[in-house]
């Protein structure tokens, strides 16, 4: 099964400016989620039973030519997984009424 969002995670330009825009997050305690406006610290005290941690997203969400930037894992993740679940197909039943 193929994974639409692991093959723009496999570019070369990805691959590349990932790892550099985590790193800038982690050095800077100050660094806020541009999503939830927290630092890693609040982030850590706010959702204690998430691993809060650095993301590198896409400003514009599955189009790395508009670049990266790092949001928190918590944001980043539940946006990617919003624009997932808005593309697939609708293949729910019914199954209270027969």
């Amino acid at each position: 099964m193929s994974n639409h969002n692991q093959r723009h995670h496999n570019t070369p330009y990805y691959k590349r400016t990932a790892p550099q825009i985590r790193r800038h997050a982690y050095n800077q305690p100050d660094y806020r989620c541009p999503h939830c406006h927290m630092t890693l610290t609040e982030m850590r005290t706010a959702r204690p039973n998430n691993i809060a941690g650095w993301d590198a997203g896409h400003i514009v969400d599955g189009d790395e030519t508009y670049g990266l930037r790092a949001e928190c894992s918590y944001c980043n993740r539940a946006n990617g997984a919003r624009k997932r679940n808005q593309t697939k197909p609708v293949t729910s039943r019914n199954w209270g009424n027969s």
